[in-house]
């Protein structure tokens, strides 16, 4: 059966597993922040794959639009697969009612728990904590590549009720409402070198190089893509972000990120 792996990432957690998910099974890898440009996407894959980070216990709202794209789901055999740093909460079910408003459904919701990497709120976990998790990594991606490569239906994986209520619930309603004022906390200091790498590796093409110093332009995603990848550490996100590490899967390159947004 053909399948395709769609997967969005900002740090390069969900990128290796799409990659991974990919190589076993047989699969072809595709940008989920090329292909939601397109009026439909059109695939003539029975089987799809969709990757994607944590947002808030939900999915990040560009993969909800990808998914509203994709032509004849209802013939598709869709798997959904979360990476988190916490927990994934309800976060399948919101993919779900878009699924199931074009007449499709989910065969399987499976998690990766990863480092986590929300700078808003921390910095990045120290390097041997972080190899724990790649480790536990190995294991994990082999048992949900097996679940796809046979076929397998009916493992959803959420929360408990009170964290899909609560969090997915109120918390994840509020991080969306707040997306379109989202950007307005960052800056670029005195460190940008005007490199531009920033502007190539968004996913959601929201940010222009203005005398050569970037700006945000109000259609964030919130992946972090620029502020973790900025080699100057010159982006900065309010002023609690200054002192907190950065975090990029060590597997993945800039190159990798580019290409996730065509560039």
């Amino acid at each position: 059966m053909k399948t395709d792996v769609f997967y969005f990432s900002g740090t390069g957690n969900c990128l290796i597993t799409a990659k991974k998910i990919a190589e076993n099974t047989g699969g072809t890898l595709k940008s989920i922040a090329v292909a939601v440009k397109t009026v439909k996407v059109e695939t003539d894959a029975q089987k799809i794959v969709i990757v994607f980070p944590v947002y808030a216990w939900g999915p990040p709202v560009m993969v909800r639009r990808f998914v509203r794209k994709i032509a004849d789901i209802r013939n598709k055999k869709v798997y959904v697969v979360t990476t988190f740093g916490g927990s994934p909460g309800a976060t399948e079910d919101f993919i779900l009612k878009d699924i199931e408003k074009k007449g499709g459904k989910i065969a399987a919701g499976l998690g990766l728990k990863m480092p986590g990497n929300c700078i808003t709120l921390y910095g990045a976990w120290p390097e041997g904590k972080q190899n724990k998790f790649f480790e536990r990594f190995q294991d994990r991606i082999k048992v949900v590549s097996d679940y796809i490569v046979q076929d397998k239906e009916g493992l959803h994986e959420r929360s408990n009720p009170f964290i899909n209520l609560v969090f997915s619930g109120l918390i994840y309603k509020a991080f969306i409402s707040g997306l379109p004022n989202s950007d307005k906390k960052f800056r670029s200091t005195d460190k940008c070198t005007s490199c531009g790498i920033c502007s190539r590796i968004c996913p959601a093409e929201n940010i222009e190089l203005m005398g050569g110093k970037p700006r945000w332009m109000g259609s964030c995603e919130q992946c972090m893509a620029c502020i973790q990848w900025c080699p100057e550490e010159a982006i900065q996100h309010g002023k609690k972000t200054v002192k907190r590490k950065r975090y990029r899967h060590p597997e993945i390159t800039l190159q990798d990120m580019y290409e996730q947004s065509g560039k």
